[in-house]
């Protein structure tokens, strides 16, 4: 019997330790690209995520550009069944923006992908802006590695 139970806590140890390293690939910077969808400012933005994460819980950075445009903002957010960021934009931390734009607190849900060359999150976002929702489009972004 003490050896069955030795053998469940371990065993449950290597499964937290195999969830906590799914999770951490989270943590990091993630470039790439957010696309607005027909009517938007632009088609096309500079997007990045700096995330770190606590558990399951996220908070970080994104940061958005185009045409010398862009917005810092503090985010929050989870990682729900090991592979799917959840993230919301809290508050605005620095930007840049003509008078008649107004800004866009996004949201989304981003997937994991992992493809031979790279991790990517890659998924939906829509958002809020003080004048109404935003109209919404999609974010790929890569894994950025360290560099030594």
């Amino acid at each position: 019997m003490q050896r069955f139970f030795f053998t469940l806590v371990f065993l449950t140890g290597l499964a937290c330790s195999a969830i906590q390293a799914q999770l951490a690939v989270f943590s990091g910077q993630w470039s790439g690209k957010l696309t607005q969808n027909a009517g938007g400012y632009r088609a096309d933005y500079y997007f990045e995520l700096n995330l770190q994460l606590h558990e399951n819980q996220v908070s970080g950075r994104s940061y958005v550009s185009v045409d010398g445009i862009f917005a810092e903002m503090e985010l929050v957010g989870f990682v729900a069944t090991g592979d799917v960021l959840h993230f919301e934009e809290q508050r605005l931390m620095r930007a840049k923006k003509p008078k008649e734009l107004e800004w866009c607190y996004k949201s989304g849900q981003l997937k994991l992908v992992r493809r031979s060359d790279a991790i990517y999150l890659e998924g939906p976002w829509h958002g809020v802006a003080a004048t109404g929702p935003c109209i919404p489009g999609w974010i790929v972004l890569k894994k950025q590695l360290p560099k030594a």
